[in-house]
C-alpha cells in the first residue's frame, strides 16, 4: 500500500484554510481528480490510485513523493478557484458589471478570486520548474 490520499487532500486543505468543505467529500474528489490528469507528465511518480466511491477514501498504489503532493495539492487549489471564478463571472454577466459592482462584497469577491487564481498559477509555474521534463521512461 502507498501514500494515503489524505495527505494529498491534508496539503489541499491547508491551502484554503476559510473554506470549509464539510461534507464536500464529493467536490474535493472532482478537484483531486482534475489535478491528478494535470499532474502526469509533471512527476516521475506513479500516480494510479485506489479510492473508496462512497467515502472518497484510498491510496495511491506506490508511495509518492512531497514534492507530488504538493503539486497536486496546488493544482486542487487552482481547479477549486477557475470553479469560484467561473460561478463568479457568470453571476457578473448575468446582472451586469455596472450592477454587479455595485454590490461591494461581490467585486472584492471577484477580486480576490482573480488575484489568486493568477497567484496560484504563478506558484504553480515556479514550482514546475523544479520538476525534470516529461520522460517515457515511467
Amino acid at each position: 500500500m502507498g501514500t494515503d490520499l489524505q495527505e494529498v487532500y491534508d496539503a489541499f486543505f491547508i491551502k484554503v484554510p476559510t473554506v470549509d468543505f464539510f461534507g464536500k467529500e464529493s467536490q474535493v474528489f472532482q478537484f483531486f481528480k482534475s489535478a491528478i490528469s494535470k499532474c502526469y507528465r509533471h512527476t516521475y511518480d506513479k500516480l494510479d490510485y485506489v479510492c473508496d466511491e462512497y467515502t472518497y477514501e484510498g491510496y495511491f498504489k506506490n508511495i509518492i513523493s512531497n514534492s507530488s503532493i504538493e503539486l497536486i495539492s496546488m493544482f486542487m487549489v487552482k481547479e477549486y478557484l477557475v470553479q469560484k471564478f467561473s460561478l463568479l463571472t457568470t453571476r457578473k454577466q448575468y446582472l451586469g458589471t455596472q450592477a454587479f459592482n455595485k454590490i461591494p462584497s461581490n467585486k472584492e469577491e471577484f477580486d480576490l478570486t482573480e488575484n489568486s487564481l493568477k497567484y496560484w498559477t504563478d506558484e504553480i509555474s515556479r514550482f514546475l520548474m523544479e520538476f525534470p521534463d516529461y520522460s517515457d521512461e515511467r
